[in-house]
């Protein structure tokens, strides 16, 4: 019988630089009444920021085992528009093929220019592999999962086993939804 087990919970929810929001925060008794301040807070660019934080643990069956995973989030949202977040995991996996522990660092960054038209990032480090991977891609939607989306993706690798680039793709995609019964 396999067990998952999965908590995740929001710590921190409130505009960045807000002494306001952080005196109601600490008063809050519960998560869900952490109150959000609508406005400008102070003058300047990140008035209008957020910063959430999140905390993860994760235990039970993974492929041909057990993985137990714990792993925190810093995100930042400015607006509708921006959102980066930095990730942290610690995961310790246990399969019939062999065992091993790696942390996994993780920091995402997302544009979007209008609703349609986003770029987004992400970049990846494996300590186990000691690899760096790397993806970026540019999306100009018509509607939901359609349109034009053009992906580059590299991992290099940076240890004694895997030196240099180890993959690298260039992918340009059309997508387009229609009804073929008309």
């Amino acid at each position: 019988m396999r067990l998952l087990l999965k908590l995740s919970f929001l710590l921190v929810s409130a505009p960045l630089f807000s002494k306001e929001a952080a005196r109601r925060q600490a008063h809050a008794t519960r998560v869900e009444e952490a109150p959000l301040i609508d406005g400008v807070v102070e003058e300047g660019i990140w008035s209008r920021a957020e910063v959430i934080t999140g905390r993860r643990l994760d235990a039970g069956g993974f492929y041909s085992g057990n993985r137990a995973s714990v792993g925190t989030t810093l995100n930042l949202r400015y607006g509708a528009d921006f959102n980066t977040s930095i990730t942290w995991s610690y995961n310790d996996v246990d399969l019939a093929e062999g065992s091993f522990v790696t942390n996994l660092a993780q920091r995402r960054v997302s544009y979007s220019f209008t609703p349609s038209v986003n770029v987004q990032s992400l970049i990846q480090y494996n300590d186990q592999r000691d690899v760096w991977s790397t993806n970026l891609r540019f999306s100009w939607l018509n509607t939901a999962g359609t349109g034009l989306f053009v992906v580059y993706n590299d991992t290099e690798g940076l240890g004694d086993l895997l030196v240099g680039p180890q993959s690298r793709s260039f992918i340009v995609k059309y997508t387009h939804q229609f009804d073929v019964l008309r």
